[in-house]
């Protein structure tokens, strides 16, 4: 019921203007047999219907196809009502006027219906442009940056509303003005309008908007040509990206950048002289411990040669008790000489100045086999091996290396003879290295405790050592740039890894 409420309502509406329209047609009509009638008094006969045409076309145009075609009808009409023989009635007699009618009924209502047609045509163009004018329009108020249209000669024809923000003025006040008025350097605004028609386009151009209240906005403007149907160029068209919250955080950015750089060299400074102070004492300590081990050499080996000649001369001769002391001085003696040899090997680990130079693991795990000789007899130990590579190394460290992981392989054998397998396996930048064992195997919770410095995990009865030899493989490992760790299962054997770089690697083949 609503809609066809509204469909009579917007009917109602039209229906006065149509009558109108319709009415338009009588009174012209009317007055164009009047006029006819009057130039006949005036002038004599004269063309037929010579004042109906211009009334036609008067009212197809400004009334329409269907007041035009009324308009044709009733002039028709009125000529043969008026003009015709016999005057005062209706019909043409004679063929001349006959044809005559028809042809001026037809053209009249072929004008009308052209008309009609060119009304119709001009309606929907300037509806589309209407509508083309509307959509451009809300294009240019959807952007935030101030748009504008720019004529050859430099006057503003357009702009969105972010314009008149920019800017603090009316779109009455802005268009026909000279665009440059608006920035802080007018000079640099009118160098970048010519360049626009120069090259035809021009991007991220900076320059700054002054506003009605001082206000400055810093834009980066974007532009080009527009042109006409024909290629030629109109104006331009021309959009600022507002920049300034871009400039103040990259004012920030560079002022946290700096103090960060600041804050950089200032704790660079200060590890630097840590790290002096740490290798002073790192070198103070390792000089205190081979002087150390030196001084104490003497003393210790004095004590080693007079327990021993003790327990050589008067052994048996005095009591049990004096026997055992006897011993126990000897031991002791003997394992101190030990602990301090370990010491000293465990200091000079990285204090060598000698090159680095080529080395065969194959040689030196050979030589290192070989004097385990007797070892490895008493304990039916088997050694087997991988093809191992040819590095770039200290041979001294290798050999102390691979003659305390094998060593302990054999040493910390189960019921079964020792099985010792010595690998090496190529990786992309490093040599990974494998030495296998059957032996008692090592508890998970001992993976880091077994390479600290005196870390026993067993009685010196059991397993003789002091308790340094994994402290050294690793710090032999770490000197050359790898790390070393172990897999181990209780019982069962243990394999220990180790990785060396291939930085400066010999040639293997």
């Amino acid at each position: 019921m609503k809609i066809k409420a509204k469909i009579a309502m917007g009917n109602g509406k039209k229906w006065p203007r149509t009558v109108a329209l319709y009415a338009f047609a009588v009174v012209v009509v009317a007055l164009a047999t009047g006029m006819r009638l009057w130039l006949e008094k005036a002038f004599g006969p004269m063309p037929l219907f010579v004042t109906f045409y211009p009334a036609v076309a008067l009212v197809a145009t400004v009334a329409g196809g269907g007041p035009g075609i009324v308009a044709t009808l009733l002039s028709a009409m009125a000529a043969d009502y008026w003009s015709i023989e016999p005057v005062g009635s209706f019909g043409a007699f004679k063929t001349n006027d006959a044809v005559a009618m028809g042809i001026f009924a037809g053209t009249g209502i072929l004008l009308s219906a052209m008309i009609k047609y060119y009304r119709r045509v001009r309606e929907k163009s300037i509806e589309a442009m209407r509508l083309a004018n509307n959509y451009n329009r809300s294009l240019l108020e959807a952007s935030l940056d101030p748009l504008v249209t720019i004529s050859a000669d430099g006057k503003v024809t357009d702009v969105n509303e972010a314009t008149i923000k920019a800017t603090g003025r009316t779109r009455q006040e802005l268009i026909g003005t000279d665009f440059t008025y608006y920035f802080t350097e007018p000079e640099k605004a009118r160098q970048g309008y010519r360049q626009v028609f120069e090259k035809g386009f021009i991007t991220d151009y900076p320059l700054t908007i002054r506003h009605k209240d001082g206000k400055l906005t810093e834009v980066l403007y974007n532009a080009s040509v527009y042109k006409d149907t024909r290629g030629n160029v109109m104006g331009i068209f021309a959009a600022a990206r507002d920049v300034t919250l871009l400039k103040q955080a990259e004012a920030e950015l560079k002022h946290y950048h700096d103090h960060l750089e600041l804050v950089v060299k200032q704790r660079t400074s200060d590890l630097e002289a840590t790290n002096r102070e740490l290798t002073l004492s790192n070198e103070n300590l390792e000089q205190f411990a081979y002087v150390a081990s030196h001084d104490l050499q003497e003393p210790l080996r004095m004590m080693a040669s007079y327990s021993e000649l003790l327990e050589r001369r008067y052994k048996s001769k005095l009591d049990t008790d004096a026997d055992e002391f006897i011993s126990y001085i000897v031991d002791g003696a003997k394992r101190m000489q030990k602990l301090i040899n370990d010491l000293l090997a465990y200091s000079r680990i990285g204090r060598s100045d000698k090159p680095l130079e080529e080395i065969d693991c194959n040689a030196i795990l050979n030589r290192v086999v070989g004097s385990m000789d007797d070892m490895a007899k008493s304990t039916g130990a088997l050694i087997t091996q991988d093809k191992l590579p040819v590095l770039m190394g200290n041979e001294s460290n290798f050999i102390q290396l691979f003659q305390n992981l094998v060593g302990n392989a054999i040493k910390f054998h189960g019921p079964e003879a020792p099985r010792v397998h010595v690998g090496a396996a190529k990786g992309s930048d490093r040599w990974l290295f494998s030495i296998k064992d059957n032996g008692i195997g090592i508890e998970p919770q001992y993976q880091e405790r077994v390479f600290l410095i005196f870390q026993r995990l067993h009685g010196r009865d059991k397993y003789p050592g002091t308790g340094i030899g994994l402290s050294i493989c690793k710090k032999i490992v770490e000197t050359q740039g790898g790390n070393i760790w172990f897999e181990s299962e209780q019982g069962k054997g243990s394999t220990f890894y180790f990785t060396v770089p291939m930085k400066g690697e010999a040639k293997n083949e």
